[in-house]
């Protein structure tokens, strides 16, 4: 919108977009709401998810309308944790995937439960220490990378802050802001010095700004104990077999193999049904494709593991 042709004062336009910085608030929404709303066409829920509870923003501005002005602002719920939930769940998925692939090989081949046992865990702790430092490792390179991108950008703005305007405005203008519009823009926010360094960390390198800590080793250390955790499942039924006196097979049923394919199932579609909410999916549908991934790959597991052994038999 052209602020030349709305007539509206650019300080007065910084403040309704960011409602005063100077108290750090944010115009914000119901993320949950306005995802479900989009994603079933609902307007009048999109509406809903965009009105969250009144609260009067107060503001050092004398203009009339910003002094008696009401804003929407929908006060920032944090849950503890939250942010560690991805690494959890990928973890937990990567867990049982494996593991059940090596249950279901050394089952394909008529092994004993005790090898299923020394594979299962064994793969288990060096399969979820190298995910751990995989995690941590990548989120550090990234965190690091971002930070030194930024600190960049910050050092060439305080030696040449014309060149960083010249460069935003270009950006602006390619994605179709009037010139005349995209310099006044510019001009205002590059006022706000880490404002202005976030939008062109996003606008011109294409990167989100850093976090204020660097959490990649908790990264890592959820994804190692989530891959354990999760990982270990399949094994469940081999242990109790093992501690119970009763025989390992019964009329030829691998008891313990299918109790650890029903567990595998379930742990794989609820791990899937979780995993949606950061992809955007459904939730059935993204279970029941982890549980395809997980069918599949134990599927073939165990084909190799009886082919092999048939050969490995038929040479002896």
């Amino acid at each position: 919108v052209s602020t030349q042709s709305t007539g509206v004062d650019p300080e007065i336009l910084l403040h309704l977009l960011f409602l005063n910085p100077k108290k750090k608030k944010m115009l914000s929404r119901n993320l949950a709401k306005a995802r479900a709303a989009a994603k079933d066409g609902d307007i009048e829920l999109s509406i809903q998810a965009h009105r969250p509870p009144l609260e009067t923003v107060d503001t050092d501005r004398d203009d009339e309308t910003l002094q008696t002005g009401t804003f929407e602002v929908a006060k920032e719920k944090h849950q503890k944790g939250g942010e560690f939930v991805k690494s959890m769940v990928f973890g937990g998925l990567d867990g049982v995937v494996t593991t059940f692939a090596v249950v279901a090989s050394v089952a394909g081949a008529r092994l004993e439960y005790a090898v299923v046992l020394i594979m299962g865990f064994s793969n288990l702790l060096a399969d979820g220490l190298s995910m751990g430092l995989g995690d941590y490792l990548s989120s550090k390179a990234e965190f690091e990378y971002i930070k030194s991108e930024k600190t960049r950008e910050a050092w060439e703005f305080d030696n040449y802050p014309e060149g960083e305007r010249r460069e935003m405005v270009e950006i602006f203008a390619n994605k179709g802001v009037e010139r005349a519009d995209a310099v006044q823009m510019i001009q205002i926010f590059s006022k706000y010095k880490d404002l202005f360094l976030d939008l062109m960390m996003v606008s011109e390198l294409g990167l989100m700004p850093p976090p204020e800590k660097d959490e990649s080793a908790k990264d890592g250390i959820v994804t190692f104990f989530s891959f354990l955790i999760f990982g270990s499942i399949p094994l469940f039924s081999y242990i109790f077999s093992l501690i119970s006196v009763s025989p390992q097979k019964e009329s030829g049923i691998d008891t313990a193999f299918i109790i650890a394919i029903i567990l595998t199932a379930l742990s794989l579609f609820v791990l899937g049904s979780v995993k949606a909410k950061f992809t955007g999916q459904k939730w059935w549908k993204s279970g029941a494709v982890m549980l395809l991934n997980g069918g599949l790959a134990a599927a073939m597991a165990y084909l190799v593991g009886f082919t092999l052994s048939k050969i490995i038999d038929s040479g002896k």
